[in-house]
Parts: structure tokens; C-alpha cells; sequence
């Protein structure tokens, strides 16, 4: 497992870093979508 930082759209005017266990990259943005909604996910990247 690794650790992602998660960049999420939470409306027009905010976004936020979110911190996400997964084991590869599809499954990190699959994750933050399903938490957050669909094409909230604005980028991604392993940080562990």
C-alpha cells in the first residue's frame, strides 16, 4: 500500500488536499472519487 495526496474539488470556490491509502494510482483517484463525487478528483500523487 501506498499513500497518495489527493487534490478534490468541494465546490466553486474550495478545494482540498486529502491523504489516501491505496495500492496504485487508478485506486487512490477511484477512492477520493467515491468519497467525494464523481470528477472532483483535480490531481494525484504517491507521496510514501
Amino acid at each position: 500500500m501506498y499513500k497518495y495526496t489527493v487534490w478534490i474539488r468541494l465546490n466553486q470556490y474550495q478545494t482540498a488536499n486529502v491523504v489516501v491509502n491505496a495500492d496504485n494510482d487508478w485506486q487512490a483517484k477511484m477512492i477520493a472519487e467515491s468519497q467525494y463525487g464523481s470528477g472532483t478528483v483535480l490531481n494525484y500523487s504517491r507521496i510514501d
